[in-house]
């Protein structure tokens, strides 16, 4: 039996150094690296832009007048746009200033009408008053008329 037993003996040994060797510390294993992507550099252009938004207010603001009263029947320009000094902005409708173009030269023919007939009234009673045919009341009064024609 001393075989047996020596053959157990290193049997059992061989099993425990087995074991023991399988008990040792795993070796950790290589962490997976991340996958990376390149690309080859080249030259190209490029030029850099760059959208926002935004309020654009102007240095200066001017008020508009227009000396005259009148309906806008043109405008040369729009909201923005850059204007210099003595450029036509707008255009009014000239309708209504004309009539009252016409009205005022219909005046200063009437006046002149005025001034015609007191100086021809008053060259007639130039006349006549050496003749006695009128008072001198009349050619004073024809003589007011034409100054007071004249002056108008």
């Amino acid at each position: 039996m001393p075989v047996r037993i020596s053959r157990l003996v290193t049997f059992g040994l061989a099993a425990a150094l087995a074991a023991l060797a399988g008990c040792g510390e795993e070796k950790p294993l290589a962490p997976e690296l991340p996958r990376v992507y390149v690309q080859s550099v080249k030259s190209a252009d490029f030029a850099a832009s760059v959208a926002l938004t935004g309020d654009v207010q102007a240095r200066v603001q001017t008020r508009l007048s227009f000396r005259v009263n009148g309906k806008i029947i043109q405008r040369n320009v729009d909201v923005g746009d850059r204007v210099t000094a003595r450029q036509v902005l707008a255009r009014l409708d000239p309708r209504d200033l004309q009539i009252n173009v016409d009205s005022a030269a219909a005046s200063v023919a009437a006046e002149q009408a005025r001034v015609s007939q007191a100086s021809a009234a008053f060259v007639r009673q130039q006349k006549l008053l050496p003749k006695g045919y009128t008072s001198r009341s009349e050619y004073d009064s024809a003589q007011a008329a034409v100054r007071g024609s004249e002056s108008s």
